[in-house]
This record gives C-alpha cells, sequence and structure tokens, in this order.
C-alpha cells in the first residue's frame, strides 16, 4: 500500500542522551584501575522520533521522562502534518501499550483518523 502511495509507515521510538556516561563494566588490566572523565550533574536529554522511509524525520524532544501523555501529545503534534492514512510501527514500550494510548487510538478511529493494530 505505501508503494502505491496508498498510505504512509513512520517507526517510532524513544532514545535519551546524556553527557555522562553509563559505564557498567569496562575491560582493564588486572590491578589497573580505568579513569574516564564526566560532566557531573548531567542532564538527560530524551527524544521521541518518527522515521518515514524516504528520511523524514519528526521528532520530539523533553528532559523529562517520555511519559504515556508525553507520546500522546507528541503524535497529536504530529497528526496535522501527515497528508494521507499512516501506519505508525511501535515496539513494545510500555508507553505504547498504556490504557491511555489504546483509548486514544478508539477516538482516533471515531473521528476518523486511522489506526491500525498489527501483530
Amino acid at each position: 500500500m505505501e508503494e502505491k502511495g496508498q498510505c504512509q509507515v513512520l517507526y517510532a521510538d524513544e532514545s535519551g542522551f546524556c553527557l555522562q556516561p553509563c559505564l557498567p563494566y569496562l575491560w582493564q588490566e588486572k590491578g589497573q584501575t580505568v579513569k574516564l572523565p564526566a560532566q557531573a550533574h548531567s542532564r538527560r536529554l530524551n527524544v521521541l522520533s518518527f522515521l518515514r522511509h524516504d528520511s523524514q524525520v519528526w521528532s520530539f524532544s523533553t528532559q523529562q521522562t517520555v511519559t504515556t501523555e508525553y507520546f500522546i501529545a507528541s503524535v497529536e503534534a504530529l497528526l496535522p502534518h501527515l497528508d494521507r492514512p499512516t501506519v505508525v510501527v511501535l515496539d513494545n514500550a510500555s508507553v505504547h501499550r498504556a490504557r491511555a494510548v489504546q483509548e486514544k487510538r478508539r477516538e482516533c478511529k471515531r473521528n476518523d483518523v486511522s489506526a491500525r493494530e498489527t501483530t
């Protein structure tokens, strides 16, 4: 359907960036201590992005946690930029499966904003 121009597919995911490194383990010589410089009290930047196959990207960033409410607000901000039926591919993150997201999908369907679930 996408190849025929009947819909578009967006791939969505969240990621975070921080100047403070996270190294749960590190290889080093026995008896040697490896030290890395780190930025103290670094704020994390969280990004939620929607990627289309032609590399068009819509991104939403926050220094807060990406919550269900933030996810829904980002989808609502994206809607005016969509010019044809759209399938959004999501992973199994809890914010994607939350009750509020499911209700938003039902609301979109009632208002003729298409939403389809795939397995």
